[in-house]
């Protein structure tokens, strides 16, 4: 076993250097930040500016769900130091996936913000000056909330699995029982955000309703819900065994 630290959440560190693989990920994250880059030309006028400026809060939405992304995963190596086969796989599919989403996240969370700001469906000029909805349709607004939600639960669909496989190896990494309860109910967790990116699929591509998006919304009741019998799973073993590991 590799050098161990304590947390102070009671699991133990079991990597405290980064693998040539998390040296991979960091990298493919970093380009995946350059990809949200609102401009990347320097505002020649004022008018340019206030323009590019506009753009920054959907930069910060985009820049804040990636970084979600990268501490998960800096996290699950934290916690595992796996380098097996199985981890080079589902971190690669982790890393083609990000990339593949940036574009859609990026689109979507532009759109976003730019309707709400503005009140309309914002419009973008074509090299030929005709002036076009970023959306022309309601099927095309569907079919961008599909995709943008393929995306999102892809990739907890990838931690679910990460998770499930440091589960299949807890004897291995000699897991105490907090740990082996702290990694059931990441799986449980990676499930619930994969079940909210299928429900808002379904009402997107099946049923065809513009409230699509606002399946997004059951992920914090949800989370509050997931805490507390997390939170109660611990104390019942608090009261049978220490949660602090040997």
């Amino acid at each position: 076993m590799k050098a161990q630290t304590q947390t102070s959440g009671g699991f133990r560190w079991r990597s405290r250097e980064p693998s040539r693989l998390e040296g991979f990920s960091d990298a493919v994250f970093a380009f995946a930040v350059t990809l949200l880059v609102v401009s990347l030309e320097v505002p020649r006028t004022y008018g340019e500016l206030v323009e590019t400026m506009g753009g920054f809060f959907g930069f910060g939405v985009c820049f804040a769900l990636l970084v979600l992304i990268w501490y998960g995963q800096y996290t699950w190596f934290r916690r595992y130091a796996l380098d097996d086969t199985p981890t080079v796989v589902l971190t690669m599919v982790l890393l083609f996936v990000v990339l593949f989403f940036v574009y859609p996240l990026k689109f979507f969370t532009a759109f976003t913000v730019d309707w709400v700001r503005n009140g309309h469906v914002p419009t973008t000029t074509l090299a030929d000056g005709k002036v076009v909805p970023v959306l022309a349709s309601v099927a095309e607004f569907l079919q961008m909330a599909a995709i943008y939600s393929a995306g999102y639960a892809a990739v907890f669909a990838i931690f679910s699995l990460m998770y499930w496989h440091a589960w299949r190896r807890r004897d291995g990494l000699e897991l105490t029982e907090l740990e082996r309860l702290e990694t059931r109910y990441s799986v449980i967790e990676s499930l619930l955000h994969v079940a909210v990116g299928l429900l808002a699929i379904v009402l997107a591509a099946v049923v065809h309703t513009t409230f699509a998006m606002f399946a997004f919304f059951l992920i914090a009741p949800l989370q509050i819900v997931h805490g507390q019998m997390r939170g109660r799973a611990k104390a019942r073993l608090h009261e049978v065994a220490p949660l602090s590991p040997p």
